[in-house]
């Protein structure tokens, strides 16, 4: 059961990350006074938590989806109903400099296995951007029946873990040259600036809605703007096909997107 979940962890930070720097999913924006993380230096911290909530029952019988892309989540959702608290589903990822936590760093732990210093630390990750997740939580309607996605990161705690990576010649080896630039020139540069990162999504019927959010001070939000990030994305809605299970669209920022899609 813990093999699926890690490869799912690993698979949606890295699809979070990648998927931000190349779409228009990331929005960045200054935060006047960004609340510090606090803790002391022998604390154990939490590097990101996610957090899975079903609603009405959605993919309680993933045999009757329609869709099998449905399906094969309903099954993936399956196999994880144990470690579920109610409709709920929390994991984190936790490092300590004083080695107090027994956990490999960016592995997921499920919540019932958590001590109570792991406890505290994700309630102090998701405390300091809670206005944050409420901000994006208004721009997705919810609907009776769905999952819900929401996650917190540590942004200097997950740029640690990409040194650490960047420094380990066998890992780069499964990346592609332009994946380890994007680390390296695009990732990395924001993650040590940034004092927040909040994902919130509902997977449903209806589609598939994730926005991120990074959020900083001045100082980030004019290099954010420099790397690109938070430009509006040309209205591509109508040359899209209905009838499409799923639609991958790259976009710069043309002087006539109405040309640009025609052409």
């Amino acid at each position: 059961m813990r093999k699926p979940l890690y490869f799912f962890c690993k698979f949606f930070l890295l699809f979070f990350f990648f998927l931000s720097l190349s779409t228009g999913i990331l929005s960045a924006s200054k935060d006047s006074e960004p609340a510090p993380l606090t803790v002391s230096d022998n604390s154990v911290t939490a590097q990101y938590s996610i957090s899975l909530t079903r609603i009405g029952g959605f993919l309680k019988d993933s045999n009757k989806e329609p869709l099998e892309i449905m399906r094969r989540l309903g099954r993936f959702v399956k196999k994880l109903e144990s470690s579920f608290q109610g409709e709920v589903l929390e994991v984190a990822g936790f490092s300590s400099s004083s080695g107090s936590s027994t956990h490999r760093p960016l592995h997921p732990v499920f919540a019932q296995e958590w001590s109570s210093e792991e406890k505290n630390s994700v309630g102090s990750l998701s405390a300091r951007s809670k206005d944050t997740l409420s901000a994006l939580a208004a721009e997705i309607p919810t609907f009776n029946s769905c999952l819900k996605i929401q996650g917190f990161l540590d942004p200097i705690k997950i740029a640690d873990q990409v040194e650490l990576f960047l420094k380990d010649p066998e890992k780069l080896k499964k990346l592609k040259f332009n994946q380890v630039s994007k680390l390296k020139e695009n990732i990395l540069p924001l993650l040590k600036i940034a004092d927040q990162v909040v994902l919130y999504g509902i997977v449903s019927n209806d589609g598939f809605n994730l926005k991120v959010k990074f959020v900083g001070n001045q100082f980030f939000k004019e290099f954010s703007t420099t790397m690109g990030f938070g430009l509006p994305v040309p209205p591509c809605g109508k040359f899209l096909e209905p009838e499409s299970l799923i639609s991958v669209c790259q976009h710069e920022t043309p002087s006539d997107p109405q040309k640009t899609m025609e052409n």
